[in-house]
């Protein structure tokens, strides 16, 4: 008996903490005074973004819609435009727009897909398509503005115009064949823009034209009937590729431009240009410095420098129906070693042709 008695003192014991180790985990029987609040988080919290709707961002006469407060802003379909409007218009700074992989797509008549009116600053638009409006696809006007990852094609000027843009970051970016109405370059950076790791491809027009004080890194142009590139004043263009455009591969209109560790094939092509015009790179300013590019298959001379006071040197050069390179007086030209004397080369300058 004493046996059985401890035994069911024990068992008693087991409950008891049992059920006070329950009651502590479930908390307090009795509901707090006052209302039952929600635990869940509201459609705002979910998604603190603003769709793009005529309920949101409402248009005006001559745009479908409007965004006129800062904010960050996504796409929850395709936008089809109207002849006479723009697609989006944004009227202020500290802008987001997210196109969220939907299409913007213009029409006959159309304007520009996505711009801004007036001088805004921080604007981004990006992950999306525009194509087929009359003007540009993507035009910004102001400071530190980001265009990544779209896709911009068949819009009658520019794809991405941000040339009254300071300091605008292009990122990305692919563009066919814009320019078919205004022969615009497809691609247009303003004042010190960053263009990387876009792709110019059939450019009614010339490529990539980059404003002053400006760097393009790692892009690919192809087919524009104009010039692949053009660079402006204190620019740089490096580890690009150019090719089968049907004027210059690269034309330096601007001083103090660099051509670095690019590539440069079969440009200037098409015979209706003057003679002058077609070149894998051609120079008419001063101070540019073409250093280290392979440039073959040229309609014209490999590298013309037409300007003055510029440097080519380290640069490899073959079958250029003009010759390695034209220079006027008053340019340094490093040596032009033939392949066959390369082994022998002990200028570090040289530029070899092969």
């Amino acid at each position: 008996m004493h046996k059985h008695s401890l035994l069911s003192v024990c068992v008693a014991s087991a409950a008891l903490v049992a059920c006070t180790a329950l009651l502590t985990v479930a908390g307090p029987l009795s509901p707090p005074v006052g209302p039952v609040a929600s635990t869940y988080k509201t459609l705002t919290e979910v998604e603190p973004r603003i769709a793009i709707n005529a309920a949101n961002t409402p248009g005006d006469a001559g745009s479908l819609f409007v965004i006129s407060q800062p904010g960050s802003y996504y796409l929850t379909g395709n936008i089809t435009g109207v002849a006479g409007k723009i697609g989006i218009r944004i009227s202020t700074g500290g802008v987001t727009v997210d196109l969220a992989g939907f299409v913007v797509q213009g029409v006959a008549g159309s304007l520009s897909g996505i711009t801004s009116s007036g001088f805004q600053a921080n604007i981004r638009v990006e992950r999306g398509t525009v194509r087929n409006w009359g003007q540009n696809g993507v035009q910004v006007f102001g400071d530190n503005s980001i265009l990544r990852d779209l896709l911009v094609s068949n819009n009658g000027a520019s794809g991405i115009d941000a040339a009254s843009s300071f300091h605008p970051r292009i990122e990305g970016c692919v563009a066919l064949a814009n320019g078919g109405a205004t022969a615009a370059p497809s691609i247009v950076g303003g004042i010190g823009s960053l263009i990387l790791n876009c792709s110019v491809t059939g450019a009614q027009g010339a490529g990539i034209r980059l404003g002053s004080s400006s760097r393009a890194e790692s892009c690919t142009v192809v087919g524009s009937t104009l010039q692949g590139f053009i660079a402006t004043n204190q620019s740089t263009v490096i580890g690009c590729t150019s090719a089968n455009n049907e004027g210059a591969g690269i034309l330096v209109l601007g001083n103090d431009v660099g051509v670095a560790d690019s590539r440069f094939i079969n440009n200037g092509i098409n015979a209706a240009l003057p003679a002058d015009q077609r070149a894998g790179i051609l120079v008419t300013a001063s101070r540019a410095r073409i250093e280290n590019n392979t440039i073959t298959l040229s309609g014209g001379p490999g590298i013309r420098l037409s300007g003055a006071g510029n440097i080519a040197t380290r640069n490899a050069l073959a079958a250029n129906t003009g010759g390695t390179i034209s220079a006027v007086a008053g340019n340094w030209v490093a040596p032009i070693v033939p392949a066959a004397g390369a082994a022998a080369n002990t200028n570090g300058n040289a530029n070899l042709e092969y």
